[in-house]
């Protein structure tokens, strides 16, 4: 299933049906009709993006009732974004708990980071959501190493769990002194290796360092700041673990002005509950609720 290396974790591949999507794209040809086409080849990802496209978060007052619509509802770009990710969760959605996490509060703070690196993109860049193909998938994909180091490395991913309640280490810390690399890097590479949109990569492969990529600062920023901000709003997904900075710190030191904190923080919280829907594709996912022995 993953045949392709990333360090010592192995990247799921690119479906056929993902990889026409792509093309269609990148086609001078393009349209909705034929972009609807590509979609429809796989009943699962259909079923995703008109979820998504009739969700309180991307939708509209008339709901729309074909792939076509759904298309023209969120754009060409957030189509292939959204279809793309859909296609990778399904690869590597958790199947095993791990003690000391739980995953359907993992999927909830990615959907969290989706919303809050959305808003601060918007904020940061001026770019409204419309206009915006790259920043909500950005957080939502923020943490897909962590599932893919689960998934690939089970044993050590539960000794980084532990070590984590134990000890109070950042996480890619963690996973690599137990797995030779880290979820940063391993989510960056599959980016690259799924053809995701320039600047997107590097966003979610520095998203715990100190340096932004000069080229794509504000949507690594963005990232950055979105991640702890979810975990500030939702709480973390590791047993024990607090959350002690609030989110006027947060935004302060990403830079935002004080008078547009409250502004933030509210369609934040907003875009979260008209998230629902998506956050509902995590409640069955497994979770031990004890902490690892």
């Amino acid at each position: 299933m993953f045949p392709k290396p990333s360090s010592t974790i192995n990247l799921p591949s690119m479906p056929a049906t993902i990889a026409c999507i792509v093309n269609v794209t990148k086609s001078a040809e393009l349209s909705a009709e034929a972009l609807a086409g590509a979609v429809l080849m796989d009943q699962s990802i259909t079923a995703k993006i008109m979820r998504l496209a009739n969700s309180a978060y991307f939708g509209r007052r008339a709901k729309a009732k074909t792939v076509t619509e759904c298309v023209l509802v969120l754009g060409f770009g957030l189509v292939r974004n959204l279809a793309a990710s859909a296609s990778i969760l399904e690869a590597v959605f958790p199947r095993h708990a791990f003690p000391g996490l739980s995953w359907p509060a993992f999927w909830t703070h990615s959907v969290a980071t989706a919303v809050a690196t959305e808003t601060l993109h918007s904020h940061i860049t001026g770019v409204s959501r419309k206009d915006d193909e790259s920043a909500f998938i950005a957080g939502l994909l923020h943490d897909v190493g962590k599932m893919i180091i689960a998934y690939a490395m089970p044993v050590e991913f539960a000794h980084v769990i532990t070590h984590c309640i134990d000890y109070g280490t950042p996480m890619f810390e963690a996973e690599e002194s137990y797995t030779g690399t880290n979820h940063p890097l391993v989510g960056k590479e599959l980016a690259r290796a799924w053809d995701f949109p320039e600047g997107l990569p590097d966003a979610i492969g520095s998203h715990h360092s100190s340096k932004n990529p000069a080229k794509f600062a504000d949507l690594t920023n963005a990232i950055r700041t979105g991640n702890l901000l979810a975990k500030s709003v939702r709480g973390n997904y590791i047993v024990s673990r607090k959350e002690r900075t609030s989110a006027r710190e947060i935004l302060g030191d990403a830079g935002v002005d004080e008078r547009y904190t409250d502004m933030i923080m509210t369609q934040i919280r907003d875009g979260i509950e008209r998230c629902q829907d998506i956050v509902a594709w995590g409640r069955d996912l497994p979770y031990y609720a004890g902490k690892a022995a």
